[in-house]
């Protein structure tokens, strides 16, 4: 591996418009590296596909693929590593256990990482930018190359994590709750293509207690937001702390 060229693979569902949380936490890392950028839409059903590549297009990242446009290479590679992968291996992935206590646990639930190990391997992928919550998925990745390897039928490299020091972006309304594109709720969400004067109107109903001392989750959140876009300055009010960060977020965004 020391001596391949990086090639970063990562993918992102095709939710549309791309919001801060998805900014911050990925997509702003992927314009500076090269590799591939998909639109995981084989990972659900339907989706705002064309709009989600858009989106990631105009925040400056290159190489973006939608991944059903390669839909027979991908299932084809997906089915072949079905046969190698011990079902007991799966149920141990500790997102199918969490999710599938509370909701329907489904095949593609379960299979996902088989599904993501074929993107990585077909998209050619060494390095994959990931948070830490698909540390797992990508361990399990390894591991089929390494049955691969052993039956001497592959000509992938073996892929690594690469985990940024990203931020956890919470919803401006309930920073319990990441942020969201499903939230009805519009001002819960920065989108990256919302006009200044939207951006501010966020911010500035963004839920804060009259002392800078607040240490609420949503207080929290916006400065963890502040200091992602390059804030530095102590502040002594909310007011001129959030002027600055709409400032901040205007100048990110129309990077």
């Amino acid at each position: 591996m020391n001596n391949v060229t990086p090639r970063y693979v990562s993918g992102i569902r095709p939710t549309g418009e791309i919001h801060l949380g998805n900014y911050l936490g990925a997509v702003r890392r992927w314009r500076s590296l090269e590799g591939v950028f998909f639109v995981a839409d084989l990972h659900g059903l339907g989706g705002a596909v064309q709009e989600t590549a858009e989106s990631l297009s105009r925040c400056g990242v290159q190489n973006v693929v939608v991944e059903s446009d390669h839909k027979a290479d991908i299932l084809e590679l997906y089915h072949q590593l079905s046969f190698l992968t011990p079902t007991v291996l799966l149920g141990r992935m500790t997102q199918f256990k969490d999710k599938s206590a509370s909701e329907m646990a489904t095949l593609s639930l379960f299979a996902y990482p088989v599904l993501m190990a074929a993107d990585i391997f077909y998209f050619g992928g060494t390095h994959i930018p990931v948070g830490s919550d698909q540390m797992q998925h990508i361990e399990f990745a390894r591991d089929l190359w390494d049955v691969l390897r052993a039956r001497g039928s592959t000509s992938f490299e073996k892929p690594e994590a690469v985990i940024g020091d990203s931020p956890r972006i919470m919803s401006l309304t309930d920073a319990t709750r990441k942020m969201s594109k499903s939230d009805p709720d519009e001002m819960s969400r920065i989108n990256v293509s919302d006009p200044p004067d939207v951006i501010r109107q966020k911010v500035r109903a963004a839920k804060t207690s009259m002392s800078m001392a607040d240490d609420t989750p949503e207080a929290n959140n916006l400065r963890t937001i502040y200091r992602a876009v390059g804030g530095t300055r102590v502040h002594e009010r909310w007011p001129t702390f959030k002027a600055e960060l709409v400032d901040l977020l205007i100048v990110e965004l129309a990077a």
